[in-house]
């Protein structure tokens, strides 16, 4: 009695040739480009995300920095004014 796959539970790993029509080519070969081209861009829009995170890190320490800043010289300000009117107050 032969073995075969329908009575047998052992893989067979016969390797048998792959026939596509040239249309079934054609497909893959532009599914294997969009993938390409999907994985570069997938890399890319992490690059730039990194880059955005980086940018609102900066804008965060600058406009902190401004207001600091402003603060100090809404001080000397003060400080000015008041020299001024004690000047030419008494």
């Amino acid at each position: 009695m032969a073995i075969s796959p329908r009575t047998s539970s052992a893989r067979w790993t016969v390797a048998w040739p792959v026939l596509r029509t040239p249309g079934e080519v054609a497909r893959d070969e532009t599914i294997a480009e969009l993938r390409k081209q999907l994985r570069a861009s997938k890399s890319e829009i992490t690059e730039l995300n990194g880059k955005l995170d980086a940018l609102a890190t900066v804008t965060v320490n600058l406009y902190s920095e401004n207001q600091s800043l402003r603060m100090r010289i809404g001080a000397i300000v003060q400080a000015v004014h008041a020299l001024v009117t004690c000047t030419y107050s008494g």
